[in-house]
Order: C-alpha cells, then sequence, then structure tokens
C-alpha cells in the first residue's frame, strides 16, 4: 500500500520510535507502518473507524502534526484499536498520533477504503 508519490513522513513517526531498544526493533515497528499486510477479516469495529476516517480526514490539514492527529483520533470516537488495525493491521505498535501524522493522506485513506473492501 505504500505510495511512492507520498513517501512516509519519518520526522513525524521518530518521536514515536523513544520505546525501541535497538535498530532493529525500530525497524519492524516502521515496518508495520511502512508496509502493513491487508487487513484480513476486519471487524465490524475496524468498518466504522475505516468509516470514520473516510469521512473525516479529507478535511484536515495535511501534512497532519502528531498533535492534530490526536485530536482527530478522538473526535473519531472509534476507539484507537481498530483504527490502527485499519491504518498497520497490527494491534500495537508505535503510538497511534505519530503513525496518522507519518502516513500521507493518501494511504492512510487507500487503507481505510481496503478494509471496507473486505470480506
Amino acid at each position: 500500500m505504500r505510495s511512492k508519490e507520498s513517501p512516509l513522513r519519518i520526522g513525524a513517526l521518530a518521536p514515536g520510535l523513544t520505546d525501541a531498544t535497538d535498530l532493529e526493533e525500530a525497524a519492524a515497528l516502521v515496518r508495520v507502518v511502512l508496509d502493513p499486510p491487508p487487513l484480513a477479516a476486519p471487524t465490524d469495529a475496524d468498518r466504522a473507524a475505516a468509516a470514520a476516517l473516510l469521512e473525516r480526514l479529507p478535511a484536515e490539514p495535511e501534512p497532519l502534526d502528531a498533535e492534530r492527529a490526536a485530536e482527530l483520533i478522538a473526535r473519531l470516537d472509534c476507539g484507537k484499536r481498530p483504527l490502527r488495525r485499519v491504518l498497520t493491521a497490527a494491534d500495537s505498535g508505535i503510538p497511534l498520533p505519530f503513525v496518522l501524522a507519518a502516513l500521507p493522506r493518501d494511504a492512510a485513506l487507500a487503507r481505510a477504503r481496503a478494509a471496507l473492501d473486505q470480506p
């Protein structure tokens, strides 16, 4: 799902890597954001998070910073875990505001659409 036209904003993601104990762990955390596997069997909560993101993200400025991303996440009112699953197909990882701030809008929206398109 990575877009070659809109690269991951590593500066926005870097503050979320402070809990990594070494470069290998940091790389694994970044890999989940950069190239997540497809979200298998999205739940109703995942689909609700995807729909909320598709509805609200286009109105946000680009690029988002982590503070604005955290505000958007709170306004989505869909829960952090479902939104994380939509964006990374993982249940844990780098704090979600940093993930959303690092992802280009087109990539985040494509991941949300892909979650809704899953059977």
